[in-house]
């Protein structure tokens, strides 16, 4: 699935703990709820489209699983998998996003950064 992948410009940074990178990410508004079948993924939160800047005049996005396509592809939030009490790294990965369709706003950035005390950068895959 495509995604804009926000990662640490410092590539040793790694959250103090399970729940920092999620806890920011959930007080800034990007992620909601955790996404049905658990795991890493989260819904997008309140303040999704204020954090994710999506380019064009009018994007058709699908926020949240539709129940009468199960297995249709949706904008959810992956974050690190959590291994004996420790993420992995710092990678966020805003999956359904196409290269060039959205960029993260500044506001996101710069929690990432006061996070981290690092500068985030961000790519597509």
């Amino acid at each position: 699935m495509p995604a804009l992948l926000l990662h640490p410009a410092e590539p040793g940074w790694r959250p103090d703990g399970p729940g920092q990178l999620r806890d920011c990410l959930r007080r800034i508004g990007l992620i909601g709820e955790p996404a049905p079948g658990g795991g890493p993924d989260y819904l997008a939160g309140p303040r999704f489209l204020q954090q994710v800047v999506f380019l064009g005049c009018s994007p058709r996005l699908r926020l949240a699983p539709d129940p009468a396509a199960p297995g249709a592809p949706y904008c959810h939030v992956r974050l690190p998998p959590v291994a004996g009490g420790a993420a992995r790294d710092g990678l966020v990965e805003i999956e359904g996003v196409y290269p060039h369709e959205a960029v993260p706003a500044d506001s996101l950035l710069a929690a990432l950064a006061a996070l981290s005390s690092c500068d985030w950068a961000w790519s597509y895959r």
